[in-house]
């Protein structure tokens, strides 16, 4: 009776068969594309250069004709995915006619609010510790001095006092990738407004086992602010930018005077993104300040 039953019926039992593997299927496909979706909004928020602005074929090809467009693509890239970092910061300086040692600084930095903490390891300067947090400590930066000061803890200075200018071209709340990309992006457009820029893709090369491309601007002679607000005609005449492609972001700056000569080197290596840095990290006694 059963095996009649099923004879008689069995092309509807196949359709209903294959209406509920269908509808497994569909489950399926669905909750893998939610997963998937999810896992890429993560991705997006965890690693810049991964939120597909553009691609890297179109990335390259923009860096080759249109270089403020390319500055651009890095400042959305880096506002819709980076909230923290931290890394090796190397910087070298001329310093009223003189140029410096390079300087290895470790860091750990997050954008809001503003909070730079740096280490140096390689010659430091006057200090080789720095805190600084926008809005806190009455808005100073909370140094420790290195060399035959280091006994003291700590001292507190504005950062952007004429001492500070004295011993280096920018302040620490100029610190950052985000700011290295507005500071750029500003000399270039000063510079087309002069009628003075040029642009130059220099091609490929990798840095750290990590591909980059390299753009040389040539920017003439433009206004600036010094650090006390007054107009004066910058000495740099040309930049010398390096852009991780996997990143989608600068991490080298280089800068030079009319002459060739170079006038500041800033480099960021070993970058960890979105580390989580909480107030606690940039606190006086957990930096031992």
């Amino acid at each position: 009776m059963n095996t009649t039953f099923i004879r008689r019926h069995s092309g509807i039992i196949i359709l209903m068969a294959c209406f509920i593997l269908l509808k497994i299927f569909m489950v399926h496909t669905l909750v893998y594309a939610s997963t998937k979706s999810d896992n890429l909004k993560k991705v997006q928020r965890i690693l810049p250069g991964q939120m597909g602005v553009i691609s890297e074929e179109e990335f390259i090809d923009v860096a080759k004709t249109d270089y403020l467009k390319l500055l651009e693509y890095m400042a959305i890239n880096y506002d819709s995915s980076v909230v923290d970092y931290t890394g090796t910061f190397v910087k070298q300086e001329r310093i009223r006619g003189k140029l410096g040692k390079p300087q290895t600084i470790k860091f750990k930095f997050r954008n809001e609010p503003f909070s730079i903490f740096m280490e140096w390891t390689k010659n430091p300067g006057k200090a080789d510790r720095l805190l600084f947090v926008k809005g806190q400590n009455n808005n100073k930066m909370i140094l420790h001095p290195a060399g035959l000061l280091s006994l003291i803890k700590s001292i507190e200075r504005d950062p952007r006092s004429k001492e500070v200018f004295k011993h280096s071209l920018s302040s620490c709340d100029q610190f950052g990738i985000r700011n290295m990309i507005s500071r750029v992006t500003r000399a270039c457009e000063k510079s087309i407004k002069n009628n003075n820029f040029k642009a130059v893709f220099a091609g490929e090369k990798v840095i750290n086992k990590r591909p980059c491309i390299v753009i040389e601007t040539d920017i003439g002679k433009i206004e600036v602010l010094n650090y006390e607000g007054k107009t004066e005609i910058s000495e740099v005449e040309k930049i010398v930018l390096t852009v991780d492609l996997g990143l989608r972001l600068p991490v080298s700056a280089e800068s030079f005077d009319a002459k060739g000569k170079l006038v500041s080197k800033y480099t960021y290596s070993d970058l960890i993104f979105n580390t989580n840095l909480t107030d606690e990290n940039f606190k006086r006694k957990a930096n031992k300040l």
